[in-house]
């Protein structure tokens, strides 16, 4: 006999169980490292386009009132090690011929620089950093593929120093 209630239930709960890489606060726990000294903030978010994850500029606050403008187009929650020197976080990057991808970028607070790795993601879900390895879901509803980011072993496309956000505006 059919139950459409039962139906109903299980596909929402099959649903819920779905990561949503788009659903995220400034205020969540995922945003502080794990000894609270820093914090990742996101500014005003918007739709890439409509339905879709969200982007905007990301900043690193520290406990210092320092506020660092890491990237203008990101878009995710992101992951921080548990020693807590390094996050990663999904970088929007709009292409001419593949059109608008991701891309994992590594702050690391120890050597005060931000690594954009040159590895293209459909959409990063990231789910542990350990050491140096990043493990996740690319496409987390569509046609899904594991992520097993070795930093180590990942071409760096580009590397800048981390400069204070709010010195920059004075300039």
């Amino acid at each position: 006999m059919y139950k459409p209630l039962a139906a109903l239930r299980m596909i929402e709960k099959i649903e819920s169980s779905y990561t949503k890489p788009w659903i995220f606060e400034n205020g969540g726990e995922q945003m502080f490292s794990p000894d609270r000294q820093y914090r990742m903030e996101y500014g005003t978010l918007i739709e890439i386009v409509q339905g879709s994850p969200l982007a905007g500029k990301c900043y690193l606050v520290d406990n210092s009132c320092g506020k660092h403008l890491i990237n203008d187009l990101c878009g995710g929650p992101p992951i921080w090690n548990a020693e807590g020197n390094k996050v990663a976080i999904p970088v929007w990057k709009r292409t001419l011929l593949i059109g608008t991808i991701q891309k994992i970028l590594i702050i690391d607070i120890d050597n005060q620089e931000c690594i954009l790795f040159k590895k293209k993601f459909r959409e990063i879900d990231f789910k542990s950093f350990n050491k140096n390895i990043i493990y996740g879901i690319d496409s987390p509803v569509h046609k899904i593929d594991e992520i097993h980011f070795d930093l180590n072993k990942e071409e760096v496309q580009e590397r800048n120093k981390i400069k204070n956000y709010l010195n920059q505006q004075n300039l």
